[in-house]
């Protein structure tokens, strides 16, 4: 899962790129127009706002409803891998 607010992180795109060539499926939280990012992974979660406060402030909302059904359906886990 990867995070970047413009969507054009370089360091972030680059590992998003290697997490699929070693067959990993890639989710990216993404603001703006998604950038490269949104383009490169195979789930993008997109907050389409243009100012970076209230991306990241929708990026962390969802980063906690993620970790909550995670601790909700600790079975969850092994349903994805």
């Amino acid at each position: 899962m990867a995070l970047s607010g413009s969507g054009n992180s370089p360091n972030v795109i680059a590992a998003v790129n290697y997490a699929k060539s070693v067959g990993c499926k890639t989710i990216g939280l993404t603001g703006r127009d998604g950038g490269k990012l949104g383009r490169t992974v195979d789930l993008e979660i997109r907050v389409a706002e243009q100012h970076m406060g209230r991306i990241e402030d929708g990026h962390l909302i969802i980063c906690h409803m993620i970790a909550y059904q995670l601790m909700d359906n600790p079975d969850l886990g092994e349903q994805v891998s």
